[in-house]
């Protein structure tokens, strides 16, 4: 469980700055660059979604 939590908090962390860093991206219009950024800023959402199920089938287990 401690695993999973501090694998959320990274997920969160990727997130957020991809987002960021597409923001200014899409601000200088470099449509190049864009499509890798919301790539690597969808793989986190991508593995923020599995550590959140992972969590949710933890949680269920206790219960």
């Amino acid at each position: 469980m401690i695993i999973t939590e501090v694998n959320r908090l990274f997920e969160i962390k990727i997130t957020a700055i991809m987002l960021v860093v597409r923001g200014i991206v899409q601000v200088l219009d470099l449509d190049v660059v864009s499509a890798v950024i919301s790539g690597i800023a969808g793989i986190g959402h991508i593995i923020l979604g599995a550590s959140l199920i992972l969590i949710l089938l933890d949680i269920k287990k206790s219960v």
